[in-house]
C-alpha cells in the first residue's frame, strides 16, 4: 500500500486508464459486434453483442471471444475472453508504449477476426 500511495499509482491508473478509453471507445462506432466500451482506470470491459439495438450478447460458444483473444496473444498481449465480454486489466505500473501495444493489439483483433 505505501507503493502504490507513494508512487500515486491509482491516480497514474485514472490519467492512464483515460487515455486507454480515448484509443479504444471508438471501437463502439467502428464494429458492430462491440456493443460497449466501458471501465474505470485501467479496467475495461468491452461488450460484445450479436445486435447493437437489442444489446443481445454473442453466443459464447461460437467463439469470437476467444478469436479475439487469440490474435491478441499473437501479437503479445494478454486479453481475457469472459465468452461475451471481453476484459482489459493491465498492471498499475504499465508504460505509455505498453499501453499503446494492447490498443494496436485490440484493433489488430477486430480487424482480423470475423464474428460468425
Amino acid at each position: 500500500i505505501a507503493i502504490i500511495t507513494g508512487e500515486k499509482l491509482a491516480d497514474r491508473a485514472a490519467i492512464l486508464g483515460n487515455k486507454l478509453m480515448d484509443r479504444i471507445k471508438p471501437l463502439e462506432e467502428m464494429y458492430a459486434h462491440v456493443g460497449e466500451v466501458r471501465g474505470r482506470g485501467l479496467l475495461v470491459g468491452i461488450d460484445l453483442v450479436e445486435d447493437k439495438r437489442s444489446r443481445k450478447s454473442v453466443d459464447p460458444a461460437k467463439g469470437y471471444a476467444d478469436a479475439l483473444v487469440a490474435v491478441a496473444k499473437s501479437e503479445g498481449v494478454l486479453i481475457r475472453s469472459l465468452g461475451k465480454l471481453l476484459v482489459i486489466a493491465p498492471p498499475l505500473i504499465i508504460s505509455e508504449d505498453e499501453l499503446d501495444r494492447i490498443c494496436d493489439a485490440l484493433f489488430k483483433a477486430f480487424e482480423t477476426v470475423n464474428p460468425t
